[in-house]
């Protein structure tokens, strides 16, 4: 909006001043002929620059900062991906549930047990020893995700799941892919061995 007004006063102004020096010495119409015109596109430049000025303050003044577009953005993308891992951990912490209380309470029964889970960058391979009808071991057969993460996320749950004989544990801060790949493929190992 604020351009079409700008551009209606700068054709406003080259008119009036095109008219007027006309006017003013109609005698020296051809002889002046080249400064009139040289006048009517000087006019024109600095209603342009002019127009250019308003228009720039009226953005600057209206538009959002970098840091705002760029946090506007990141809160997006944050919402959009705690809300997609909220839904994983939601749809494993049912898997584990219904492995842990599949036939009200049901024993493992001894062996060796293999599941997998979605890490960080790929498949996460558990194995699971159950002895007594407990968990007595946690162990990683194969994974891709980054060492340091997947060792911090490998050392904290194995010994929570031991201890609370179960998959159903918070994941691992630092670590949450990791730690949702792990707890997967515990959970599908377990359920593998639940008495029937």
């Amino acid at each position: 909006m604020m351009i079409i007004i700008a551009s209606a006063l700068v054709l406003i102004f080259g008119l009036v001043y095109y008219a007027f020096s006309d006017l003013i010495d109609e005698s020296r119409f051809m002889k002046n002929m080249d400064m009139r015109l040289s006048g009517f596109v000087k006019a024109i430049a600095i209603a342009l620059v002019c127009m250019t000025a308003l228009t720039w303050n009226t953005f600057q003044a209206n538009a959002p900062s970098m840091a705002e577009t760029v946090e506007y953005v990141n809160d997006g993308v944050i919402d959009q991906t705690n809300q997609a891992l909220d839904e994983e951990e939601e749809a494993t912490l049912a898997q584990v549930e219904s492995a842990s209380s599949a036939g009200g309470g049901a024993l493992y029964a001894d062996g060796v047990y293999q599941g997998s889970g979605q890490g960080f960058k790929g498949t996460v391979t558990m194995e699971v020893e159950i002895e007594s009808g407990e968990i007595i071991r946690v162990e990683a057969v194969s994974q891709r995700d980054d060492r340091k993460w997947f060792n911090r996320a490998i050392t904290n749950l194995s010994q929570t799941i031991i201890a609370e004989q179960s998959a159903d544990v918070d994941v691992v801060s630092g670590a949450t892919f990791s730690s949702q790949g792990i707890i997967e493929g515990v959970a599908n190992a377990l359920e593998e061995s639940l008495v029937k």
